[in-house]
């Protein structure tokens, strides 16, 4: 029982001398073992020399093998990335190889943005869609836009203009914020087009979203309840 007290006693001083181990980082040409362009020139260098493999082997500067490195936690896989011939170092070729992946990713960039305007494309496609399911306009008028208040009308669904987030935003958000805009509290300059410091101001027929803005110092949230044309 003595033991347990003493050692009780003695702990909050032993604890000071605890040293956290610094993890050892892995050298700089070293990367991990996911990395695609080092695994491919790694396969490239353990295969048979044959042929068209053969000459394309004997243009890389470089070479890469498989290690190990332990950063004192665990000891991990990486790709080890050296100058083929150190005896021969060729600066040319390196920059020839460093001008060389710049122009792969020039060539990913735009593979990327195909992707992304087939994404956009199909987006717009399934809006309109959905638009004209439930009779959604997203085309306001110019003299309509800012007629109920000094906020701009986003959306017309059925006979009705709303002003604020609309339902394509949804995702933009956890809550539903539908036909939502924001009062700002705070003295901060708002540049924010849902933004405003007088919601009767932006817009004439609003409420406050009594459980959305719970808790909030910095805005509240309101609601634009519709306008018809009379």
């Amino acid at each position: 029982m003595m033991e347990l007290i003493l050692f009780f006693l003695f702990l909050p001083f032993s604890s000071a001398d605890l040293i956290m181990e610094i993890p050892n980082m892995p050298p700089e040409n070293y990367v991990p073992m996911d990395n695609m362009i080092a695994g491919t020139l790694w396969a490239m260098g353990v295969c048979s020399c044959v042929g068209i493999v053969c000459n394309h082997k004997k243009k890389v500067p470089i070479k890469v093998e498989q290690c190990e490195h332990d950063d004192y936690y665990e000891t991990k896989n990486y790709y080890k990335i050296q100058i083929h011939d150190k005896q021969k170092p060729n600066k040319h070729k390196l920059n020839k190889l460093k001008n060389d992946l710049k122009e792969m990713m020039n060539a990913i960039k735009s593979l990327e943005d195909e992707i992304e305007e087939e994404e956009q494309e199909k987006y717009n496609k399934e809006k309109d869609k959905f638009n004209k399911e439930n009779n959604i306009s997203m085309d306001i008028p110019e003299n309509i836009k800012y007629k109920f208040g000094k906020g701009a009308i986003s959306i017309k669904e059925n006979s009705k203009y709303y002003h604020g987030i609309t339902i394509h935003d949804k995702k933009k958000y956890m809550n539903d914020y539908n036909h939502r805009f924001f009062e700002r509290l705070d003295d901060k300059k708002i540049n924010w087009f849902l933004g405003t410091k007088n919601p009767n101001e932006y817009c004439c027929n609003c409420s406050l979203d009594q459980e959305n803005s719970k808790r909030r110092k910095v805005f509240k949230i309101y609601k634009c309840n519709g306008h018809e044309i009379q």
